[in-house]
């Protein structure tokens, strides 16, 4: 954690970088630590995250309707049935971007 939080830290000494900084731990305490990564924003960043999007068991699930799992949610609030068409890995990016504001 220290690694995330250091950065933040070392830019400058304001309350607003300490407020974030904490706001980072309280997250990253509640994520899989292995899995908490503060961006640098480089092309080999992005298409690493881009890999790691597109090769998600996620992302490659299937979207068949089965009888049992039209069974077990008939109103899909599980979300386990999705339209066919799927996004691609710059369109995801672009959605998330626009839900985070």
């Amino acid at each position: 954690m220290a690694s995330v939080i250091q950065p933040i830290e070392a830019e400058s000494s304001g309350s607003e970088n300490r407020q974030l900084a904490r706001w980072v731990e309280e997250v990253a305490q509640m994520c899989k630590p292995d899995r908490v990564h503060w961006c640098d924003g480089s092309q080999e960043e992005y298409q690493a995250m881009l890999r790691l999007m597109v090769t998600s068991s996620t992302y490659r699930q299937a979207s068949r309707v089965t009888p049992g799992l039209r069974a077990r949610d008939p109103r899909n609030r599980l979300l386990a049935r999705m339209p066919r068409v799927r996004l691609e890995g710059e369109m995801v990016r672009d959605q998330a971007l626009a839900l985070a504001g």
